[in-house]
Protein backbone atom coordinates (compact mmCIF):
# COMPACT_ATOMS: atom_id res chain seq x y z
CA UNK A 1 0.00 0.00 0.00
CA UNK A 2 2.93 2.28 1.18
CA UNK A 3 4.55 1.65 -2.53
CA UNK A 4 1.63 2.38 -4.46
CA UNK A 5 1.46 5.65 -2.31
CA UNK A 6 4.82 6.37 -3.20
CA UNK A 7 4.42 5.09 -6.99
CA UNK A 8 1.45 7.27 -7.29
CA UNK A 9 3.15 10.58 -5.71
CA UNK A 10 6.43 10.51 -7.27
CA UNK A 11 4.07 10.04 -10.54
CA UNK A 12 2.13 12.80 -9.74
CA UNK A 13 5.22 15.12 -8.76
CA UNK A 14 6.55 14.20 -12.52
CA UNK A 15 3.44 15.15 -14.33
CA UNK A 16 3.01 18.70 -12.45
CA UNK A 17 7.40 19.16 -13.59
CA UNK A 18 6.48 18.54 -17.29
CA UNK A 19 3.38 20.75 -16.52
CA UNK A 20 5.19 23.60 -15.02
CA UNK A 21 8.22 23.19 -18.26
CA UNK A 22 5.45 23.12 -20.90
CA UNK A 23 4.23 26.11 -19.31
CA UNK A 24 7.12 28.07 -19.21
CA UNK A 25 8.18 27.29 -22.76
CA UNK A 26 6.85 30.12 -25.27
CA UNK A 27 3.81 28.80 -27.44
CA UNK A 28 6.08 29.38 -30.30
CA UNK A 29 9.82 29.14 -29.25
CA UNK A 30 10.96 28.86 -32.88
CA UNK A 31 8.87 31.79 -34.36
CA UNK A 32 10.71 33.77 -31.74
CA UNK A 33 13.84 32.83 -33.19
CA UNK A 34 16.17 35.54 -35.86
CA UNK A 35 16.41 33.66 -38.44
CA UNK A 36 19.12 33.78 -41.75
CA UNK A 37 18.19 34.17 -45.55
CA UNK A 38 20.69 34.12 -48.16
CA UNK A 39 19.51 36.51 -50.77
CA UNK A 40 20.44 35.99 -54.73
CA UNK A 41 19.68 38.62 -57.46
CA UNK A 42 20.31 39.75 -60.99
CA UNK A 43 18.98 41.66 -63.67
CA UNK A 44 19.36 45.50 -64.94
CA UNK A 45 18.56 49.21 -64.41
CA UNK A 46 18.02 51.57 -66.51
CA UNK A 47 20.00 54.97 -65.41
CA UNK A 48 20.18 58.23 -65.97
CA UNK A 49 23.05 59.90 -64.38
CA UNK A 50 24.13 63.63 -64.95
CA UNK A 51 21.96 63.77 -67.71
CA UNK A 52 23.75 60.38 -69.37
CA UNK A 53 21.12 57.85 -70.01
CA UNK A 54 23.28 53.73 -69.65
CA UNK A 55 22.03 50.23 -68.56
CA UNK A 56 23.41 48.35 -65.78
CA UNK A 57 23.56 45.09 -65.66
CA UNK A 58 23.24 43.94 -61.69
CA UNK A 59 23.86 40.71 -60.31
CA UNK A 60 24.53 40.02 -56.50
CA UNK A 61 24.54 38.47 -53.13
CA UNK A 62 24.00 39.06 -49.88
CA UNK A 63 23.28 37.75 -46.11
CA UNK A 64 19.62 39.07 -44.47
CA UNK A 65 18.46 38.76 -40.27
CA UNK A 66 14.80 38.59 -40.17
CA UNK A 67 12.97 38.80 -36.93
CA UNK A 68 9.60 37.12 -36.79
CA UNK A 69 7.64 40.19 -37.69
CA UNK A 70 9.68 39.88 -40.79
CA UNK A 71 11.90 43.18 -40.43
CA UNK A 72 15.18 42.23 -42.20
CA UNK A 73 18.97 43.56 -41.64
CA UNK A 74 21.90 42.60 -43.60
CA UNK A 75 24.77 43.19 -45.84
CA UNK A 76 24.91 42.57 -49.50
CA UNK A 77 27.52 42.71 -52.49
CA UNK A 78 26.62 43.06 -56.02
CA UNK A 79 28.31 43.94 -59.30
CA UNK A 80 27.02 47.19 -61.71
CA UNK A 81 28.21 46.09 -65.20
CA UNK A 82 28.03 49.04 -68.23
CA UNK A 83 27.32 46.66 -71.31
CA UNK A 84 28.54 49.25 -73.80
CA UNK A 85 31.38 48.85 -75.85
CA UNK A 86 33.81 49.89 -75.85
CA UNK A 87 34.36 48.84 -72.32
CA UNK A 88 36.37 51.25 -70.33
CA UNK A 89 37.81 50.94 -66.66
CA UNK A 90 34.14 52.88 -64.98
CA UNK A 91 32.21 49.83 -67.17
CA UNK A 92 32.11 48.01 -63.88
CA UNK A 93 31.76 48.95 -60.17
CA UNK A 94 31.75 46.31 -57.22
CA UNK A 95 29.35 47.67 -54.37
CA UNK A 96 28.87 46.59 -50.66
CA UNK A 97 26.80 47.93 -48.07
CA UNK A 98 24.11 47.57 -45.30
CA UNK A 99 20.83 46.41 -46.35
CA UNK A 100 17.22 47.12 -44.28
CA UNK A 101 13.99 45.79 -45.31
CA UNK A 102 10.63 43.69 -44.26
CA UNK A 103 8.75 40.77 -45.51
CA UNK A 104 4.59 41.49 -45.35
CA UNK A 105 2.17 39.09 -46.82
CA UNK A 106 -0.35 40.08 -49.00
CA UNK A 107 -3.55 38.30 -50.02
CA UNK A 108 -3.59 34.84 -52.40
CA UNK A 109 0.11 34.05 -50.76
CA UNK A 110 1.64 36.82 -52.44
CA UNK A 111 4.11 38.73 -50.09
CA UNK A 112 5.48 42.16 -50.76
CA UNK A 113 9.66 42.69 -49.62
CA UNK A 114 11.27 45.93 -49.30
CA UNK A 115 14.91 45.90 -49.44
CA UNK A 116 16.89 49.54 -48.92
CA UNK A 117 20.89 49.06 -49.95
CA UNK A 118 23.00 51.95 -48.31
CA UNK A 119 26.43 51.63 -49.89
CA UNK A 120 29.77 50.80 -47.86
CA UNK A 121 32.22 54.42 -48.08
CA UNK A 122 34.46 52.26 -49.67
CA UNK A 123 32.08 51.01 -52.46
CA UNK A 124 32.62 51.87 -56.40
CA UNK A 125 32.39 55.36 -57.64
CA UNK A 126 29.42 54.36 -59.45
CA UNK A 127 27.31 52.83 -56.64
CA UNK A 128 24.23 54.72 -55.27
CA UNK A 129 21.69 53.90 -52.52
CA UNK A 130 18.36 52.12 -53.94
CA UNK A 131 14.85 51.03 -52.71
CA UNK A 132 13.53 47.71 -54.18
CA UNK A 133 9.82 46.76 -53.87
CA UNK A 134 9.75 42.89 -54.49
CA UNK A 135 6.52 41.18 -55.27
CA UNK A 136 7.10 37.23 -54.34
CA UNK A 137 5.40 34.11 -54.03
CA UNK A 138 7.62 31.22 -51.12
CA UNK A 139 7.25 27.92 -50.71
CA UNK A 140 7.24 26.26 -46.95
CA UNK A 141 8.11 22.85 -45.77
CA UNK A 142 5.39 22.65 -43.24
CA UNK A 143 1.50 23.67 -43.16
CA UNK A 144 2.12 25.37 -39.61
CA UNK A 145 5.00 27.64 -41.02
CA UNK A 146 1.99 29.57 -42.73
CA UNK A 147 1.68 32.09 -40.37
CA UNK A 148 5.57 32.90 -40.03
CA UNK A 149 6.72 35.03 -42.38
CA UNK A 150 10.68 33.89 -41.39
CA UNK A 151 10.52 30.66 -42.93
CA UNK A 152 10.63 29.11 -46.48
CA UNK A 153 11.74 30.08 -50.08
CA UNK A 154 10.80 33.44 -51.50
CA UNK A 155 11.06 33.75 -55.31
CA UNK A 156 10.85 37.31 -56.48
CA UNK A 157 10.62 39.81 -58.96
CA UNK A 158 11.12 44.04 -58.74
CA UNK A 159 7.73 45.99 -59.31
CA UNK A 160 9.63 48.97 -58.16
CA UNK A 161 13.28 50.30 -57.81
CA UNK A 162 14.46 53.83 -57.58
CA UNK A 163 17.43 55.96 -55.81
CA UNK A 164 17.51 58.90 -53.53
CA UNK A 165 21.03 59.65 -55.15
CA UNK A 166 21.68 63.44 -56.34
CA UNK A 167 21.77 63.58 -60.11
CA UNK A 168 20.34 60.17 -60.82
CA UNK A 169 17.60 57.92 -61.43
CA UNK A 170 16.30 54.88 -62.27
CA UNK A 171 13.80 55.12 -65.33
CA UNK A 172 13.10 51.51 -65.53
CA UNK A 173 14.42 47.80 -63.70
CA UNK A 174 14.33 44.03 -64.53
CA UNK A 175 15.28 42.14 -61.50
CA UNK A 176 14.76 39.02 -60.54
CA UNK A 177 15.69 38.06 -56.48
CA UNK A 178 15.37 34.72 -54.48
CA UNK A 179 15.84 34.99 -50.55
CA UNK A 180 16.39 31.29 -49.03
CA UNK A 181 16.47 30.35 -45.51
CA UNK A 182 18.90 28.64 -44.41
CA UNK A 183 16.98 26.26 -41.47
CA UNK A 184 13.88 25.30 -43.61
CA UNK A 185 12.42 23.27 -40.95
CA UNK A 186 14.36 23.24 -37.60
CA UNK A 187 12.29 20.30 -35.67
CA UNK A 188 13.31 18.05 -38.29
CA UNK A 189 17.54 19.26 -38.21
CA UNK A 190 17.31 19.12 -34.52
CA UNK A 191 16.30 15.52 -34.85
CA UNK A 192 18.41 14.49 -37.57
CA UNK A 193 21.51 15.85 -35.17
CA UNK A 194 19.78 12.94 -32.30
CA UNK A 195 20.77 10.23 -34.86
Amino acid sequence: MMKKKLVGMFGGLALACFAVGLAARPASAESTETRNFGLHFGGYYLVTQNGTSMQENVKGLGILTSDSSGNLTGNETFTMVNPALPSSSSSESVCTGAVSGSINPDSGGIFTVTLAYTPDSSAGAGCFPTTSTLTCTRRISLRSEESEVAVGHYSCIATAVSTSASNTSIDAASESARLSAYVLNPGIVNKNKDR
